[in-house]
């Protein structure tokens, strides 16, 4: 289908294109081809070489000669100087399997992006638009309606009548809440559905829209947008592989959509929610789980940011920014250095090695159960780890010397925060003693004043006017006899002294404390100023237990045993039912770094530096440098801008989208120059316009669109009509679509009366037999998504998904009919209200009421009455009916 075609090709160029670039067009590519192999396009990849023939399989892709020479088989090498990564070899051989899709990247030359750009529906602002006027022979008078109709007339078209009411309150059950009616709630709505039509279904929505269940229906759509998961994918051996809290996101989301949080602010939270948090009740940090909550690539923070710039700049805006991760974006006028200035958005936020407790003051307790069972477990992990803590710092403290010579060195341009390898400097801790540094600039009094003072020698006047700067200094006087002492020709000499002072003065500390009575200060006020730079509550070596533990031991061997005992620590705790929730957050860095375009994607080629800021697409306005922080916070403004042109539109259709089976633009996260341009634009701008003017309410805008005629047409087919519109463009009737498999599964239990109506808290295992709570608790694991969940169409929860496939397998039929799950929903239906001696009739008319909530005609009754006395046991019939189309698609 197309949704899988244009994920094939969206992977080719966010993971494929960009690891063939930098490791195989230097040796084949236009200029040079060794072995005669080219490969920058799929023409040349599948032609190949006399030497290899065609490198590209199509028929058995695991066969393919590329993906053995990655892997480095059969003798093949490539590169020949080093392995992909795993990560790579994978991506690699995912696009081979689907096809190896290669799109062209050809622009067309008579005109540039940008000024397509500019002339382009999506980048115009969007204004109030006239209503057309309503035509006094039709019923479509609301002002949606009129948009409609206008269109519908212009081609001759004529709408479809209204729907039955049993098909509307089936259909908004289904839109609002993913649950179906009531045999009860269909013949209540029908009476009052023919006393009086408009008033019913403005009472049915209103009342969906109050339900709890319509935030857990409408949840589920964001969170495939949000590619949400409870698992991290593939990570370290030492790094946990589940969120644990991943939940509270999710909750976060459900209880979003039921209190009708305005959308601008929805977006202001998930970016930004730390910086915006007010009041005691901090429960909104979890919104940051659209961030942190994506897949990890076994820690590579590269691909970690551009994983953040993709959700962030196609969910919310609808734009391919992270196409400009390599290059230029090739059709939208996205240069590599707006990339690069959202990068820098996120390459200046940190994650905290201990998860934040969320709700109020009041609520905020580790453990909801008996603490002594609590407290037990945390000495028992505090045990493990206090014997790796000590010698992690003091390995730290008596490399002063080093780590001051670094300084010296500067910051970094991207920090890869990993322990480094034994003997090697902790760049993150090089950056910690810089922020240390420059917190003491300004104090006279400060240890490090000849530091600062001696810094702003130029180096030809270094060894000329040092000695008079620290002979006239009046600071400590350690410091100044010291640095005396040493001939300082640059500020190399000087970091020397200051690391073997400090280092002495670690030494002497660490004997006074093995003495009996061990002192709490040194016994001179020079010297006890200089140990609190080692020890003190500011000191760079001031930080908790866990960051200690995950950056800074000097063994691998201890990093994984620590790694474990944490690990054990946080599996019990989640497990245990009784842990309070916590937030996946992130938070800005000390140090924000100064981000700079990487060359051809490569971060070991820095190019020119850029300033955070906003895509320029969006104009002058939009895309000023960022000043607060990372950005992130003006980045979620400039966002949520009412006048930012993109992302009302995009929220819009996506609503649009879940309500119709389709958006006015049909690819709903591409809003760039190759995007669909949108069937009814003014009727978008219309509805755009007013979500914004009625306080960005997602409530308000369903109920515009479900209370208009043309959501209530019938799915009846007119051949004429689509002669005309085959694919219902204009929408001149409405579109029978199958229930996905969540609103499948959940429907069966409700059907059954089983449906647990329990919401929030931890993620249950989606297949076990007990499970009968709603789909969207079920525990989503990224590398081991359960079949049934793939069989049905469930996104990938690896990327971003726009919109959900749809296939029909004949592997769908052959589960409805040989599940264990579907047979126990059956039995327990055959069971409900069952009455005893119950007759073959009753049997069936109460089986229709349930299953399909109206009443059997008198041939289906008698079909099935006759079934039943020639052997057809009642748990068969009833599986029949909730494997039906009738239950399976919603007219």
């Amino acid at each position: 289908c197309l949704a899988a075609q244009d994920a094939a090709a969206e992977h080719f160029e966010r993971r494929v294109r960009p690891v063939l670039v930098d490791q195989c067009v230097k040796c084949h590519g236009s200029r040079k081809q060794e072995g005669g192999l080219r490969l920058d396009s799929r023409k040349a990849a599948l032609k190949g070489s006399e030497l290899t023939g065609s490198v590209i399989n199509t028929n058995s892709p695991l066969e393919s000669t590329l993906l053995k020479a990655v892997r480095h088989e059969d003798g093949i090498a490539m590169p020949p100087d080093r392995r992909l990564s795993e990560d790579q070899v994978r991506d690699i051989e995912q696009w081979l399997k689907a096809g190896a899709p290669w799109p062209e990247t050809s622009v067309e030359p008579q005109a540039s992006p940008s000024r397509l750009w500019q002339q382009h529906w999506a980048s115009q602002p969007i204004q109030p638009v006239e209503v057309p006027p309503a035509s006094e022979a039709s019923e479509f008078t609301r002002p949606l309606d009129r948009f409609v109709a206008r269109r519908l007339q212009a081609v001759g078209l004529i709408p479809t009548s209204r729907a039955s009411p049993e098909v509307l309150i089936r259909r908004a059950h289904f839109v609002l809440t993913g649950l179906p009616p009531t045999f009860q709630q269909v013949v209540e709505f029908r009476s009052a559905f023919q006393a009086d039509p408009d008033r019913a279904m403005e009472q049915l929505i209103e009342a969906l829209l109050q339900s709890p269940h319509y935030g857990e229906r409408w949840a589920r759509h964001w969170l495939d947008v949000a590619r949400y998961a409870d698992t991290r994918g593939y990570v370290r051996l030492s790094e946990e592989p589940n969120f644990y809290y991943a939940w509270t996101y999710r909750d976060y989301v459900v209880n979003a959509f039921n209190r009708d949080l305005p959308f601008d602010r929805f977006i202001r939270e998930q970016l930004a929610a730390d910086l915006i948090v007010e009041g005691e009740d901090n429960s909104s940090l979890a919104a940051l789980g659209f961030l942190t909550l994506g897949r990890r690539f076994t820690g590579n923070q590269h691909d970690i940011i551009d994983d953040r710039i993709d959700v962030v700049t196609r969910g919310l805006m609808g734009i391919t920014v992270s196409c400009a991760r390599c290059h230029d974006h090739k059709f939208d006028p996205i240069p590599t250095e707006d990339y690069y200035a959202l990068y820098g958005v996120f390459s200046g936020t940190t994650e905290p090695a201990d998860l934040p407790l969320i709700g109020t003051t009041a609520e905020r307790l580790p453990f909801r159960g008996d603490l002594a069972e609590y407290q037990q477990h945390r000495a028992e992990l505090q045990q493990k780890i206090d014997q790796f803590i000590p010698g992690a710092m003091n390995s730290l403290r008596a490399d002063t010397t080093r780590y001051l010579r670094g300084v010296l060195a500067g910051r970094k341009v991207f920090l890869v925060p990993l322990p480094a390898a034994k003997g090697e400097l902790r760049q993150t801790f090089v950056e910690r003693w810089i922020d240390y540094l420059e917190g003491t600039r300004s104090k006279p009094d400060s240890v490090f004043a000849l530091w600062h003072a001696l810094r702003r020698l130029n180096d030809d006047q270094f060894a000329h006017d040092a000695s008079a700067i620290v002979d006239r200094h009046s600071g400590n006087s350690i410091v100044r006899e010291a640095l005396q002492q040493t001939s300082l020709n640059s500020m190399q000499d000087v970091a020397t002294a200051y690391g073997r002072l400090l280092e002495n003065i670690h030494r002497r500390w660490v004997q006074l404390q093995a003495q009996d009575r061990a002192p709490h200060t040194l016994p001179k006020p020079e010297e006890e100023q200089l140990r609190l730079v080692l020890y003190g509550p500011s000191s760079p070596f001031a930080m908790s237990n866990r960051e200690i533990l995950e950056a800074y031991l000097v063994d691998a061997a201890d990093n994984e045993t620590v790694a474990k005992a944490y690990r054990a620590f946080d599996g019990w705790l989640a497990g245990s039912g009784k842990a309070a929730p916590r937030a996946h957050v992130l938070y800005d860095s000390y140090h924000i770094p100064e981000p700079h375009v990487f060359i051809r994607g490569n971060p070991e080629r820095t190019g020119r530096p850029v300033a955070r800021a906003a895509p320029q697409l969006l104009g002058e306005s939009f895309s000023a440098a960022f000043r607060r922080g990372s950005g992130r916070l003006e980045l979620a403004e400039a966002i949520a801008h009412p006048k930012n042109p993109l992302t009302a539109r995009v929220i819009v259709n996506r609503v649009w989208q879940h309500c119709f089976g389709e958006g006015l633009v049909t690819t709903t996260s591409n809003f760039g120059l190759r995007s669909n341009p949108p069937s009814h634009p003014r009727l978008l701008d219309y509805l755009a316009h007013q979500f914004i003017q009625e306080g960005w309410s997602i409530r308000k805008l369903q109920k515009q669109i479900l209370l208009s005629r043309t959501w209530q047409q019938a799915s009846t087919d007119r051949p004429a009509n689509r002669a005309i519109d085959p694919e219902n463009q204009l929408l001149w009737r409405a579109n029978r679509r199958r229930i996905d498999f969540e609103t499948l599964r959940d429907s069966l239990l409700s059907t059954a009366g089983r449906l647990d109506p329990t919401r929030g808290g931890p993620p249950l295992n989606p297949t076990a037999p007990d499970n009968t709570r709603r789909t969207l608790y079920s525990r989503i694991d990224r590398s081991a998504l359960p079949s049934v969940l793939q069989l049905f169409d469930f996104p990938s929860p690896d990327i971003h998904a726009a919109k959900r496939p749809h296939t029909t397998l004949p592997q769908q039929a052959l589960y409805l009919m040989n599940s264990a799950f579907v047979r126990q929903q059956a039995e327990a239906v055959v069971l409900r209200r069952q009455q005893d001696a119950e007759p073959h009739d009753q049997l069936v008319s109460r089986l229709y009421r349930l299953v399909l909530t109206r009443d059997a005609s008198e041939s289906e009754l008698a079909q099935c009455v006759d079934a039943l006395q020639s052997g057809l046991m009642p748990t068969e019939l009833a599986q029949t009916l909730l494997v039906s189309n009738e239950f399976l698609f919603v007219d």
